[in-house]
């Protein structure tokens, strides 16, 4: 299956398929370095999609402060000094 739990079963049941033990557990080894890798890129992943959800808010908020102003509405908040 396509989930991470699913892609863990499937390297470690490939790494443990080969008899010997030094093999396996290089194997695993690789395994655990791969799927470190994958943490590391779904974190980095998060913190851009968390970066690009305030951009957007911000973007969101821009525009309506500039359809209010093009419709003649007063801007809200505290007006700027």
């Amino acid at each position: 299956s396509g989930t991470p739990t699913g892609v863990a079963r499937e390297l470690i049941r490939s790494g443990l398929s080969d008899g010997d033990p030094f093999t396996q557990a290089e194997r695993l080894l690789k395994i655990e370095r791969r799927l470190a890798s994958l943490a590391q890129d779904v974190q980095l992943t998060l913190k851009a999609c968390d970066q690009t959800t305030d951009c957007l808010g911000r973007l969101e908020t821009m525009f309506d402060a500039l359809l209010r102003a093009l419709g003649g509405e007063p801007p809200e908040g505290p007006p700027h000094a």
